[in-house]
């Protein structure tokens, strides 16, 4: 056992003879427990985490207080997994967009609903602007338009999504996270110490695990260790929730771009007409989709370091706060245990399956490698095929494009003002094809297209072919999505509706095949018994 702890110690090489002999001198835990003392068991309220836009991750530093507001539990919802090299924001984005994202979705979605139900001519209680005219199964109508969803839910969802945890406090029994700074006592140093031995312990009474995933979060020790715990416990890869924080990025700009086009287009169709608002259209979509997308490349490109980080994995390469500092603590001077060693013991105990002759450089380098093989091939597969870098999953995309609902509802309420056949067709191929079918197979296309033109212009070393791919990057999601926009307007210039059912059938075939649901995996990698 000693040779191969001894051997992790080759990852620190810039180490001092005087350094590691103190280092050594510090009584060693031997391995981490899956068991954990009841009296460390504590979850957290999502309000402390998230209050004042996640103000706990600006310093890695933990304190008393944040101690004191977690409580004694037996039972964890959710294990918040995350890296404190990564910036604040993009922990704050994900922790608001998984926790009240749903909610402030549907309150948006209900509010848009009852002011539908206002402005219908039957009850008359807020005002619409004056009739327009549409194009609709070949014939032009004047059809009373609503203007209050389209300026009312994106407050609704923002107010929402800033709140929605507050609310955790009227629940019977809140959800309680782990979240190393509020579960672990930072201030007690015998606590601190016990807490993380005992992480496993924390992941064993815990319902779900949560990775808010960074370029980062691969390359950190403890980040992977807890990966490792979960699956040594022998928990389903359905029950981790991966959520890349530059996927909830692009999620909440592409939102504020539909939000803010549909709010423009009918400001101006209410002041100064429809030609007016026609015209802005033809010349705000493009340009601002292409000023968009230096942005929405730089998410896109972030998220493509995924793959190349799982396909690329190796245990040793992992980074560690006490390896990285010399194991001396950079505050007080004080030597520091080598985690590395630490983990690599647990490791080996819990998954080598090597014969008790082989030595224990071998059976340290065997289950070493077939963790890398399990993150390599089976993780990474599940992660690319339900969080790869064009993989963003169907409900994503209805909330990406929300608007386009909050707008749908406007239209529902022009019903009276038109022969119900041509409001029905209006609201569902204007509206419901349109946000359930062509918007979210135009976005996963465009997606493929940026990714594979970010990999063409990354081995590209002609500057004219390079120009190029760099003008198509800007120009093919243009010209997708107005291609795809006018398939819907031609559409609705034929009276039959043939045209219509076509072309959604056709939309729902290929969102099915773009968004089908994944195979499960079955691990080959040892568990635990649990």
């Amino acid at each position: 056992m000693a040779k191969y702890v001894s051997e992790a110690s080759t990852v620190c090489t810039d180490q001092t003879i005087d350094v590691e002999s103190r280092a050594e001198q510090i009584p060693s835990d031997r391995t981490c427990s899956t068991e954990v003392d009841a009296s460390l068991v504590r979850g957290v309220p999502i309000n402390p985490v998230m209050r004042g836009f996640c103000q706990a991750f600006s310093s890695k530093s933990g304190s008393a207080k944040h101690y004191s507001q977690a409580r004694h539990t037996n039972k964890i919802d959710d294990f918040f997994s995350h890296d404190w090299d990564s910036a604040r924001w993009r922990k704050a984005l994900t922790l608001y967009h998984y926790y009240n994202g749903f909610a402030a979705s549907m309150a948006s979605i209900l509010t848009g609903v009852l002011l539908a139900i206002l402005q219908l001519d039957a009850v008359g209680i807020l005002p619409k602007p004056t009739p327009r005219e549409v194009r609709v199964a070949g014939q032009t109508k004047q059809a009373g338009y609503g203007i209050w969803c389209i300026y009312v839910c994106p407050l609704v969802f923002v107010i929402t999504l800033l709140n929605y945890h507050k609310l955790e406090v009227l629940r019977k029994n809140p959800r309680l996270l782990f979240v190393d700074k509020f579960c672990i006592d930072q201030a007690h140093e015998g606590r601190k110490r016990a807490g993380i031995l005992q992480l496993a312990g924390f992941l064993r009474n815990s319902q779900k695990l949560v990775i808010c995933w960074t370029p980062k979060y691969f390359t950190r020790l403890w980040c992977v260790f807890e990966l490792a715990s979960w699956k040594y416990l022998g928990r389903e890869l359905d029950s981790v929730m991966l959520m890349p924080s530059s996927q909830v990025a692009l999620i909440f700009v592409a939102e504020a771009f539909f939000c803010s086009f549909y709010v423009v287009h009918r400001s101006v169709e209410w002041y100064y007409g429809t030609e007016s608002a026609w015209i802005l259209l033809a010349i705000a979509v493009p340009c601002g989709i292409m000023s968009s997308i230096p942005a929405i490349s730089r998410l896109v490109k972030s998220l493509s370091v995924l793959p190349k980080q799982l396909q690329s994995f190796t245990f040793q390469a992992s980074e560690c706060f006490c390896c990285s500092n010399n194991h001396v603590h950079p505050d007080t001077g004080e030597p520091m245990q080598c985690d590395r060693k630490l983990i690599y013991t647990t490791l080996v105990e819990w998954f080598s399956n090597c014969t008790q002759d082989a030595d224990d450089e071998k059976v340290q380098e065997c289950t070493l490698k077939q963790f890398d093989d399990f993150i390599q091939n089976e993780f990474a597969s599940w992660v690319l095929q339900n969080r790869g870098p064009h993989n963003i999953p169907y409900c994503q995309v209805l909330m990406m494009t929300l608007p386009v609902c909050w707008a749908a509802l406007d239209c529902v309420a022009s019903y009276g003002t038109i022969p119900v056949q041509s409001w029905l067709r209006l609201v569902f191929c204007d509206y419901a094809v349109f946000w359930c079918l062509l918007l979210p197979s135009t976005i996963k296309a465009c997606l493929y297209i940026l990714t594979l033109l970010d990999l063409c212009s990354e081995s590209c070393k002609w500057c004219c072919i390079h120009t190029v791919l760099v003008l198509l990057r800007y120009l093919l999601p243009v010209m997708e999505l107005a291609s795809a926009w006018w398939v819907l307007i031609l559409c609705n210039w034929f009276q039959s509706i043939l045209p219509v059912a076509l072309a959604s059938c056709a939309l729902l075939l290929l969102t099915t095949i773009l968004y089908g649901r994944p195979a499960k995996y079955s691990s080959q990698l040892p568990t635990g018994e649990v």
